[in-house]
């Protein structure tokens, strides 16, 4: 299946944005600055990252703003702790014995 490229601008020149998606040299998670922005019908941009490396013709589906990214990984954070929650409330229920199941002497 094709990817979907975006066809609507989302950053400007000197935005500060981070990596969702694997690149080439660059992990998920790396900020950068966007210093050149390009196309009529499939934006991308050319980004200077903070590790070092500069990389062109980025899909805007490959980048969010810091303060997006921070969202998400509190979202992240949040469903993390909600699932360990369930997982204990599971496991103590699992170690409860039915009421009907009293061992009677």
């Amino acid at each position: 299946m094709p990817r979907k490229t975006s066809a609507v601008p989302k950053f400007s020149r000197r935005d500060k944005v981070v990596a969702v998606n694997e690149l080439p040299g660059v992990p998920v998670g790396t900020e950068g600055v966007v210093y050149y922005e390009a196309g009529m019908r499939w934006f991308r941009y050319h980004v200077a990252f903070a590790n070092g490396e500069e990389l062109g013709n980025i899909d805007g589906n490959d980048l969010v703003t810091r303060d997006e990214w921070r969202q998400q990984e509190q979202e992240r954070r949040r469903a993390e702790i909600l699932a360990e929650r369930e997982a204990r409330q599971e496991a103590l229920r699992a170690q409860v014995r039915p009421a009907g199941s009293v061992a009677r002497h």
